[in-house]
């Protein structure tokens, strides 16, 4: 996770974190990963995808399911991405732009795990998992 630092009355201060590098896209016919969400949870729940994938959410369940990244109640709740309640039938999708574990839960209990793969040819990841795939270094 990125942090944003302010400088107060010359002391350098953490500030809110800024949210992963997820983008929210449109649903295309050809996402690079699909996960089915229902009452008995997320398939695949554990899932490992390269770096600007595109993954899909399909609710496949009767009534509305939500998918939000981080920890219910955790501070990280929601930051990299939130569907908001996706009718039966409804699906969500991002592009996965931050190298690492992000984890995501569904309000009703289920969980899961993303794990994007640092781009091709970049070795140089930081330890939060921030890379840029443009130049090879990190940003």
């Amino acid at each position: 996770m990125r942090w944003t630092f302010g400088l107060v009355a010359g002391t350098l201060a953490a500030c809110e974190p800024e949210p992963p590098d997820f983008r929210e896209v449109a649903c295309g016919e050809s996402p690079d990963v699909t996960i089915t969400v229902s009452a008995s949870g997320f398939d695949p729940a554990q899932v490992t995808v390269d770096f600007a994938s595109v993954v899909r959410w399909d609710n496949a369940d009767i009534e509305e399911r939500t998918v939000r990244s981080g920890s219910l109640g955790a501070d990280d709740e929601g930051l990299a991405f939130d569907s908001g309640p996706m009718a039966a039938g409804g699906a969500y999708c991002v592009e996965a732009r931050e190298v690492g574990d992000q984890p995501y839960f569904e309000v009703g209990g289920a969980i899961g795990t993303l794990d994007v793969l640092a781009p091709p040819g970049n070795t140089d990841v930081d330890d939060t998992g921030y890379a840029d795939p443009y130049d090879g270094g990190m940003y």
